[in-house]
């Protein structure tokens, strides 16, 4: 088959779907990606085309300062709005639009994309091509015993979070009325309908073919209400390097507690948010801290902490990291949280953007995680998440219980099967399991 991938410029976007693309590959299938610019080296270097961006203007988490200034002074409800408008809804007539004139060029017979990525519905319905999307974070979608999204909330307890629910709720809705006309042109250009308020977080589940959500229900709040076409397909996670360098021996070699900390691919400019703090917190005792960059600030926390009980790296291999890992303390990434659950580190969490909120609350709810709902702890908190952490042998045994969980989802090969299931004459040989 042909397939075409589309994925939003976020790397929480874009990553859990490389899996899939390479795995694709590898069945024989012809896959492309649509992609914002600043992604095309790492398509290519899948061996998948790239397709840039043509009309839309990339808005990720790195330029949007830049573009919209005035964004740095908003707060709730109105960054939200703000970002509704410019990021999600303002691209999706020039995303409809590049990827009609992309068809012309590469008759893509499916759309894989991120369940974020709007212009999937148009696609789907005015182009009639299937659309099958990756939901990288919690589901947005509506149900009346999940609380609203964006606000980090648990599920109410009682009258008081039923009335909670209704009015963060309203905020919510209101947060689209911005953005709705942009969203609602692109449709119009298509000849569809418009999409009502209420429409917006159900457009891509009902358009879609399947949903494959990123998780296990048992790292989920429970859920009455979910589209019949979803299903959980476990960690989901990048896919990985053929090679890695070795560890530093003394992560191997340490006898007391050893913490990984990070804040993630793209958090990583302002260091004193978490890094810094859980060094400072913790350096000097019986605890190894293993800091991991992105390449942001490596050598000035080298030099700033010259301590053999304190390893600063731009990047190392999770995979291999994890394994000698106690606690993990990061900001909330999906793709980070997961893996370190699959390999049964428990987790202390510091973060309420990007809905990293929303996954935090619902780690805390299932108890394998402690959040500090806040963007900028302490050392003196971190100290002490740490702390409860190691000590609460039920939340580690939790950690060890979801583990084993999402050691029995084989999530390519569940996407895989599901395409066979659809797709039963495209290449049934490639798509058979090895």
């Amino acid at each position: 088959m042909k397939i075409l991938i589309a994925t939003m410029p976020f790397s929480g976007h874009f990553n859990p779907l490389t899996g899939v693309a390479a795995r694709l590959l590898d069945r024989g299938h012809e896959v492309a990606w649509y992609t914002a610019p600043s992604f095309v080296h790492k398509v290519e270097r899948l061996g998948v085309t790239a397709f840039p961006y043509r009309r839309a203007i990339e808005v990720t988490d790195e330029n949007i300062g830049e573009l919209y200034p005035e964004r740095a002074k908003l707060r709730g409800p109105n960054r939200l709005a703000f970002d509704f408008d410019k990021v999600f809804a303002a691209p999706v007539r020039d995303h409809f639009l590049d990827i009609r004139e992309i068809r012309d060029e590469y008759p893509f017979e499916l759309l894989v994309c991120d369940a974020a990525f709007f212009a999937a519905t148009i696609v789907a319905r005015a182009l009639h091509v299937p659309v099958y999307a990756v939901n990288p974070g919690p589901s947005v979608y509506p149900a009346s015993d999940v609380p609203p999204p964006f606000f980090g909330l648990r599920p109410a307890r009682g009258p008081i979070g039923r009335v909670r629910d209704r009015i963060v709720w309203r905020l919510v809705y209101g947060s689209l009325k911005l953005g709705l006309t942009s969203f609602n042109d692109a449709f119009a250009v298509a000849g569809l309908p418009a999409v009502e308020e209420r429409d917006v977080f159900r457009v891509v589940e009902e358009t879609a073919t399947r949903i494959f959500q990123a998780g296990v229900p048992e790292t989920d709040f429970p859920r009455s209400e979910s589209p019949p076409n979803t299903m959980y397909v476990g960690a989901l996670l990048p896919q990985r390097a053929d090679a890695a360098a070795p560890l530093d021996p003394r992560i191997t070699a340490w006898s007391g507690p050893l913490v990984v900390v990070s804040q993630g691919t793209v958090d990583n400019r302002d260091l004193s948010k978490l890094i810094a703090p859980t060094i400072e917190a913790l350096a000097g005792g019986d605890t190894l801290v293993v800091a991991v960059t992105a390449g942001s600030g490596t050598a000035a926390l080298r030099r700033r902490y010259p301590l053999p009980s304190v390893i600063v790296e731009d990047f190392i291999d999770f995979h291999q990291l994890f394994q000698h890992a106690d606690v993990f303390v990061c900001n909330g990434g999906h793709g980070s949280v997961m893996l370190a659950l699959q390999y049964r580190v428990p987790l202390l969490l510091a973060g309420t953007r990007e809905g990293k909120n929303d996954i935090n609350a619902r780690l805390a709810y299932n108890g394998v995680a402690v959040d500090l709902r806040t963007e900028r702890p302490s050392p003196k908190r971190i100290a002490a998440g740490v702390a409860r952490v190691l000590a609460d042998r039920g939340l580690q045994e939790r950690a060890r219980e979801i583990g084993g969980i999402l050691d029995g989802y084989d999530s390519l090969g569940l996407v895989e099967a599901a395409l066979a299931e659809d797709f039963p004459a495209a290449a049934p040989q490639q798509m058979e399991s090895t």
